[in-house]
């Protein structure tokens, strides 16, 4: 077992902030009144020259510049459907948005206010599928990944916004501090949970959950050099449905797959093609980091390390820390290492030289991984 306890214990501190004000006045946070998948709004954290940006889902009202772009699931059997429809395209309904809140960093009391607001805006919160990591960039510009909304996986919608120039959605974005210009790095992607950018070999390490089977883990080398596309969903290892499960008929798959066909192969059609993907089931890929210094190495090979949250490629209730060792971008190894426990996000810290890693784990709380000594 390469985890160690930690052997002195950690004391966490309540800082103040404005921060439940501003989500409860505009966002989905409102515990009471809606639903465990509209309870998942906050998407990310992010400190970044002594300013803390959070990443999360806003409510907001729709109007001319900002129309409702796609429907609740249950309009699809609705017999007064049309009529439901019409009454959502009107000006001022609810829908949700991505967006970032920001605020002067201290230890005593933040103050959020709006940082960026995005306008391309959805009647229902997408079982989470909005992306929404951020990640520090270049300089003044930071990452962030949008989800594709479900473009392709709602009933009776198909839309290619993943693959749509003008759209922000299932992107990685990069965004201007000073100006706020925003700038597509890549495109074709469902929903990226996992960024890491490698800022001395200038590569972006990505992880993008598939739908049933198909997620994977990305590379860009030189991000922002030119537009990359990642295929989803003209190419995937993954499918609509699986034999577990049976949520679109037959009639609407073929619907689906004349504008996502989910090709099995990526390079074949002119996309990127992901260095591992796990297939047929989905392990619920999570956040990616790469901690060259984890264990003792003088080679200059890339460690990446990832966390799962659901299942492997064999069907075992993995929930574990999945390990990638590359070489010129090729995997030469790969290790699993339990935790069973699902791993909700990933971070590395450098302590006297050696990498870190911390987990938060779905149970609430915080586990830290360190290598023994070899």
């Amino acid at each position: 077992d390469i985890f160690n306890p930690l052997s002195k214990s950690i004391q966490l501190e309540q800082i103040f902030s404005n921060l439940k004000y501003l989500f409860l006045e505009n966002s989905a946070l409102n515990f009471i009144d809606f639903d465990i998948w509209e309870q998942q709004v906050i998407k990310d954290i992010l400190i970044y020259e002594n300013k803390i940006f959070i990443s999360y889902v806003k409510k907001i009202k729709s109007n001319k510049d900002k129309p409702i772009l796609a429907f609740p699931d249950h309009f699809h059997d609705a017999p007064n459907k049309d009529e439901l429809i019409n009454e959502l395209l009107n000006q001022d309904n609810d829908c949700y948005v991505n967006a970032i809140a920001v605020s002067d960093l201290n230890l005593t009391n933040l103050k959020f206010k709006d940082f960026l607001t995005f306008k391309e805006c959805f009647a229902d919160l997408a079982n989470s599928q909005t992306g929404g990591n951020l990640h520090t960039f270049k300089e003044n510009e930071i990452l962030m990944s949008t989800g594709d909304w479900r473009s392709y996986e709602r009933h009776g919608f198909v839309k290619d916004f993943p693959q749509d120039i003008n759209s922000y959605m299932g992107k990685i974005l990069s965004i201007n501090l000073k100006d706020k210009l925003i700038k597509i790095i890549s495109l074709g992607h469902r929903n990226p949970q996992g960024m890491f950018y490698d800022k001395n070999d200038d590569i972006l390490y990505m992880t993008d959950h598939g739908p049933q089977g198909g997620d994977e883990v990305n590379i860009n080398v030189n991000p922002g050099k030119r537009v990359k596309n990642y295929g989803w969903a003209i190419a995937s290892y993954g499918e609509y449905d699986d034999v577990y499960t049976d949520e679109f008929t037959d009639e609407e798959i073929i619907v689906k797959k004349k504008v996502g066909p989910l090709h099995k192969n990526h390079k074949t059609y002119g996309f990127e093609e992901p260095i591992i993907h796990f297939s047929p089931l989905s392990i619920g890929i999570s956040e990616i980091v790469k901690a060259d210094k984890f264990f003792q190495s003088n080679s200059n090979d890339q460690n990446l390390f990832f966390g799962s949250l659901g299942y492997d490629d064999t069907g075992k209730d993995t929930w574990s820390i999945h390990y990638l060792k590359l070489k010129n971008k090729k995997i030469i190894d790969r290790k699993v290492f339990k935790i069973n426990e699902r791993i909700r996000d990933l971070k590395k810290f450098n302590i006297n030289n050696e990498d870190v890693l911390l987990m938060t784990l779905e149970n609430g709380s915080i586990a830290i991984a360190k290598s023994k000594k070899f």
